[in-house]
């Protein structure tokens, strides 16, 4: 589910600026964001001749698509209040939902995992290695195993070092 919802908002970035370079053709600057003051630029340009059916049916899809982004928002936050080792997740700072359930699943059984090194290297998130003779380097992370997992842990990450304010023992 998370992963769908990923295509979904990407879809709907993809007509944000969709809607950006139809409405540059005819001197229309939507700007920045998806917010209300975009999406009134953009309807907008609904009256301006040769563009108004074009923006029409994409604003019709553009609304599909942000209904759809929702209901999977729902659909995602009661798996994850549902869920034991979500609300557990969860009651760290800066983890929340999506985070929370994508990990769970990922994880399935956390008994499978001796230790957290173990972990980390199944979701790609150790460095890569090279020995021979002389030579002992340490690379850039391996970016083995779930892409969407290192992304959402990597945005956590990000939120709990620069989002949260209080002080906790994972962020330090």
């Amino acid at each position: 589910m998370i992963t769908a919802r990923a295509h979904l908002v990407e879809a709907r970035v993809r007509l944000d600026n969709a809607f950006r370079g139809l409405c540059a053709t005819f001197g229309i600057r939507p700007g920045a964001g998806q917010g209300e003051r975009f999406l009134a630029r953009v309807r907008a340009a609904i009256a301006v001749p040769g563009l108004g059916d074009a923006v029409a049916a994409l604003l019709r899809a553009r609304i599909g698509l942000v209904d759809e982004i929702r209901q999977m928002d729902r659909e995602i936050k009661a798996i994850s209040i549902a869920s034991p080792a979500c609300q557990t997740l969860m009651s760290i700072p800066g983890l929340g939902v999506q985070t929370s359930a994508a990990f769970a699943a990922a994880v399935d059984e956390a008994g499978r995992f001796k230790r957290s090194h173990t972990a980390r290297a199944y979701f790609g998130l150790v460095p890569r290695g090279h020995q021979s003779g002389e030579l002992d380097w340490t690379g850039r992370i391996t970016k083995q195993g779930d892409g969407t997992v290192r992304k959402l842990l990597y945005e956590a990450a990000n939120s709990i070092l620069t989002r949260t304010r209080q002080t906790f023992a994972l962020k330090t």
